[in-house]
């Protein structure tokens, strides 16, 4: 099983693909985060997919991946 950390890296490895297709060079990181998260929602749509599902299930598996750090946390 991933760690977080693992799964971060990830998503780092992922905007830094999408800031050189993009060519979004000099953005800052909330920049290039939102506009990957945007195109995502617009590849739901175009997919046929319900936007609305899809965000409450992205809600649902983060909630689920940090539920044991944020107990142990506490």
């Amino acid at each position: 099983m991933p760690t977080n950390a693992e799964r971060a890296a990830w998503a780092k490895e992922a905007c830094d693909a999408f800031d050189d297709a993009a060519g979004m060079r000099g953005e800052d990181l909330p920049s290039i985060m939102t506009d990957l998260a945007v195109n995502l929602l617009h590849l739901a749509d175009q997919e046929g997919l319900c936007v609305e599902g899809f965000l409450e299930r992205v809600q649902m598996h983060y909630d689920a991946e940090t539920g044991d750090e944020k107990e142990w946390s506490q």
